[in-house]
């Protein structure tokens, strides 16, 4: 299998050479001596700087870092919700309990607000 895919890059290559060369014909010699500046200094970059593969432990830390992250900013939304969410049921009750007419002018702003809003846009937006 390895030495079908050497056979294949090698194909490849040599297709891409070939090319090059079809390509080269069509290029004026000024532009000839640009693209061989350009190939020497790029080839004189990779001798300088190697290039080096990344190694898969660091992404896979990473990754677990990020999943540990996100795991906790969940748990702390969903805690914050289900506070804010516990305080104004009890915020609720309490005001049904001790004050059942002010829970009414609540319930029902918060019932007609909506539908006065919606009215509005309506009117609004057929006003044009």
């Amino acid at each position: 299998m390895k030495k079908d895919e050497q056979k294949n890059g090698v194909a490849q290559k040599g297709e891409a050479l070939s090319d090059i060369a079809a390509a080269r014909e069509h290029v004026s010699p000024e532009d000839q001596k640009l693209v061989e500046l350009l190939r020497s200094s790029l080839d004189a970059l990779d001798r300088v700087v190697p290039s080096a593969e990344p190694d898969p432990a660091v992404f896979a830390a990473q990754l677990e870092q990020q999943h540990s992250t996100m795991r906790k900013r969940f748990v702390r939304d969903l805690l914050l919700f289900l506070a804010v969410a516990c305080s104004l049921l009890g915020v609720m009750g309490l005001m049904l309990f001790s004050v059942p007419s002010l829970f009414m002018a609540f319930y029902g702003a918060g019932f007609l607000l909506p539908l006065f809003l919606v009215l509005k846009e309506r009117e609004r937006v057929s006003r044009g």
